[in-house]
Parts: structure tokens; sequence; C-alpha cells
């Protein structure tokens, strides 16, 4: 895979961000193939940055010989959402980031080969883009994902430290507002609008050591019960990169690949 780092100016945040970017190498006189490459994008945890999956897992390996462009983008700690602060991180990421992949890049741009997948708050941003853009994504995979943002505002309030690995505990209140607006950023809640025929396919992976092992199990009980097509896979593991190493190449066996 050929790895590109671009620095990008983002209308919507109003500052230059990074982007990170795995695309298939080319042989002398070989073309990309018909109708564009598939794209993922691969969305990081809190406090972390585009770069965590190539630095911490192994992606790149796992993609050998795969006609897939991948696309890291900084998400900060703003929940890929479009903060009451003000910050457009969920602008950013459902609009301007994949116009620019799409203006600038061989990719198919169709819904069928469309994917998002993020761990932790990057599972939640993965599985938002699936519900509030289905006519976008085909597919989306949450690993160990904060998916009930609600659940975890609450116990925040009551337990400042509950968030495992996090030096800092988010701003909730800077992100979401107060109330929060569910109707936008709560998945549960998404859910609840989700039509069968239209839902992308959803998967989800947690380690059953977890601390947010019971959202992903209340996430699933959820979109099945509306009858929407989503799985979980879960075996042992915690909050932590060797979970979603293990979890990320059974997901890019699951993602149809080409």
């Amino acid at each position: 895979m050929t790895y590109l780092n671009a620095t990008i100016h983002s209308w919507s945040l109003g500052i230059k961000t990074n982007v990170h970017i795995l695309i298939p190498d080319l042989r002398p006189g070989e073309k990309p193939p018909a109708g564009g490459y598939a794209v993922l994008y691969l969305l990081h945890g809190y406090t972390g940055d585009g770069s965590d999956w190539l630095r911490l897992s192994r992606l790149e390996y796992y993609l050998m010989e795969k006609q897939i462009v991948v696309v890291m983008p900084d998400g900060n700690n703003g929940f890929y959402t479009d903060t009451a602060a003000g910050d457009l991180y969920w602008t950013y990421l459902s609009a301007e980031l994949p116009q620019f992949i799409t203006g600038n890049f061989p990719v198919s741009g169709k819904r069928a080969h469309t994917y998002a997948a993020g761990l932790s708050m990057g599972g939640y941003g993965a599985l938002k883009l699936a519900l509030r853009c289905p006519q976008k994504y085909g597919y989306a995979v949450s690993f160990s994902g904060m998916l009930d943002v609600l659940d975890i505002i609450e116990k925040c309030k009551e337990t400042p430290n509950i968030i495992p690995h996090c030096s800092v505990t988010p701003n909730f209140k800077a992100i979401y507002g107060e109330p929060v607006k569910r109707a936008e950023n709560d998945l549960m809640e998404l859910l609840k609008h989700m039509k069968p025929k239209s839902c992308p396919q959803l998967k989800l992976y947690c380690g059953e050591e977890d601390f947010l092992f019971g959202a992903s199990e209340l996430f699933t009980k959820t979109a099945l019960h509306y009858g929407l097509p989503c799985s979980f896979d879960h075996f042992q593991g915690g909050h932590e990169w060797g979970f979603w190493d293990t979890a990320l190449a059974k997901a890019l066996e699951w993602l149809p690949l080409r």
C-alpha cells in the first residue's frame, strides 16, 4: 500500500487538519479498477488521532493485495459531532471529507463500496455515519463503541473517571449541549427511525471484559428489535489494541473487499 499524510484546509472546521490515507500500489502501466476502489473511513478513539490505526494495529499488513482506499481523519476529541461549542466535526466527517476524497482519489463513490468503521468514540462515529447517511454507506463496523452516549454522560456525572485510559474526562456539555440533541446524536434514537430496507449492514465487535460491552449488547438488541441488519461478535478482551487488532482482521474479512 502507498501511504499518504495529507494536510488539508477544512472549511467547516476553520483549520488545517491531517488525513492519513492508504491506497493500493499500482505496477507500471497498471490502472485503478474500472469504477474505482472501495473506500473505508476508519475512525480513531477518544484522545487518539488518525495515525493510531497505522501505528498500533497491523492494518497495512491485513490490506495486502486488497483493492481498497482507507481514510483515517483526525477527529480530535469531538465525538464526530457538530458540537454545542461550535466545532463542526460532523459536517467535516460526513460531507467535506468525502467530497475531498472522491474529488482527489479514484474511489467508487457507490454506496455498496463505501464503508465506515471505528473504535470506541470512532465506533460511535462510524455507526452515526451509517444511520444518518444510509444512502451513502453500505457497511459500518464498531469496535468497542461508545454507543449509548446518554448513558455515558450520566455515568460520567456520577463517576468522572469512568472512561479508562483517558487522562481527561470528555466535556460532554461542550460537545452535546444541555439537554442533548437526541434526534441527531443519540444512536438509540436514530435506530428507531431507520427503515430495514435502507439500513446499511451493521457489525459490532467488543471484548467481553470491556467496560462498554453492555452498550454493544444494547445497540444490537435494539437494532434487531426494529428488524435492522446487525450482528455482534464478542470474545475475550478489554478496551485495548490487542483486541482491536484481532477484531480488525475479522472485520476486514467480513467486509466485501475486492
